[in-house]
């Protein structure tokens, strides 16, 4: 019996110092809430942390919350301090919080941040249980897989409204205001009545989500918005608050801001320039058209001006003679008209300007009569071949 007992034992001690000396080799994750104050006056605010405790290398977490309504009101959802950098979709209504965020390369290990939430006391007494629900999750980002396994939850006791300080010690907050806005950026800046911290709570919703501080006691705050988390033409929720150095603090309420849009990019006229371009073209154009028009007027003209004179080859053959002729006088000729109305019209024969060459046939040599004798038959046949040849 002794014997089983010690063989229990050390099995037992083998398996805790395997879990204390080799921690990496659990394959698991927890995740937390915690508040700050386990009593919450009624009135008051706490804030809950949510906390992820893992060995293995996590790129995705998920926070499924519930918390009663009748008790407890959400003021914020704060990611600004977050592990995570990468915000995914989140929403908060009815009871149920959800904060999912996502980091980018090399997961994220030990017990590290997720989110910050707000909440205020609806009721005087009793408790409320701020729960984490198991379909939460924890990614590892070397298979993807949900390692989680352990959730934690925190209870916070309600209790009667504390006393509310005198006038005297109260912070007046005035003229909360955004200034200096633009596409992304913004600073809100107020006063109080005595010296006091500085913080903006901010964003797209009265859930806001995002916290500014300023450093040291001030009357005269200015916090300028981180621009990364500011989108053009946007509109913003948003509200400060103070605190002295005995802890009285002041809360404004809300007021929101609208960033600016994207400037418009300069566009050079290039309209007009194409515009007086065409013109120059239309112009241009026009002047081509009318000047080949005169052209072809021009070339017709000329047409029909050649068309209209004779030519020394289209003389009629009834002209020749005249031409080779030249010692005649000119004849001029008259043409009778067909009707008693139509005048006259006379036409003078114009000279011939160029005399065609003419292939002449050999004149034959006259006869010498007196070295031969001429009979009858040879003069008659002489005489007749000049009267042919006159003819």
């Amino acid at each position: 019996m002794g014997k089983l007992i010690m063989k229990k034992f050390i099995i037992s001690l083998s398996a805790l110092l395997v879990i204390l000396i080799f921690p990496t080799f659990v394959d698991a994750a927890s995740l937390t809430v915690s508040s700050d104050k386990s009593t919450l006056p009624k009135n008051s605010i706490a804030t809950v942390k949510i906390t992820l405790d893992s060995n293995d290398e996590i790129n995705v977490v998920q926070a499924n919350i519930t918390y009663p309504q009748d008790k407890l009101k959400l003021i914020s959802t704060n990611t600004s301090t977050s592990a995570f950098d990468v915000e995914a979709p989140s929403s908060a209504s009815n009871g149920n919080v959800q904060v999912t965020r996502a980091v980018t390369g090399n997961g994220i290990k030990g017990n590290r941040l997720v989110a910050e939430l707000k909440f205020k006391a609806e009721k005087e007494s009793g408790t409320a249980t701020i729960t984490l629900k198991t379909d939460s999750l924890a990614i590892r980002g070397s298979d993807q897989k949900n390692i989680l396994e352990t959730v934690r939850n925190t209870t916070i006791v309600l209790s009667k409204e504390p006393v509310v300080a005198s006038a005297s010690t109260q912070i007046n907050i005035s003229q909360p205001q955004a200034v200096n806005i633009s596409t992304n950026s913004a600073t809100i800046q107020w006063t109080t009545d005595e010296l006091a911290t500085s913080t903006v709570q901010y964003g797209i919703d009265t859930y806001y989500g995002i916290t500014a501080k300023g450093n040291g006691l001030n009357k005269n705050h200015q916090i300028q918005l981180d621009p990364k988390y500011l989108k053009a033409n946007t509109t913003y929720f948003f509200k400060v608050k103070s605190s002295d150095q005995e802890g009285n603090e002041a809360t404004s309420p809300n007021y929101t801001f609208k960033t600016a849009t994207n400037s418009p990019v300069a566009i050079t006229p290039v309209e007009e320039n194409i515009k007086t371009d065409n013109e120059s073209t239309s112009n241009n154009s026009t002047v081509f058209v009318v000047a080949g028009i005169l052209l072809l007027i021009i070339a017709i003209g000329l047409f029909l001006v050649k068309k209209g004179k004779k030519t020394p080859l289209q003389d009629s053959p009834a002209d020749i003679p005249e031409i080779l002729e030249p010692h005649k006088s000119h004849q001029v000729q008259t043409i009778q008209p067909s009707h008693p109305s139509i005048q006259p019209h006379i036409t003078p024969t114009q000279p011939a300007t160029h005399i065609p060459t003419e292939t002449k046939k050999p004149v034959e040599p006259p006869i010498d009569l007196s070295k031969k004798p001429i009979h009858q038959d040879e003069i008659v046949t002489y005489n007749a071949g000049l009267s042919k040849k006159k003819k």
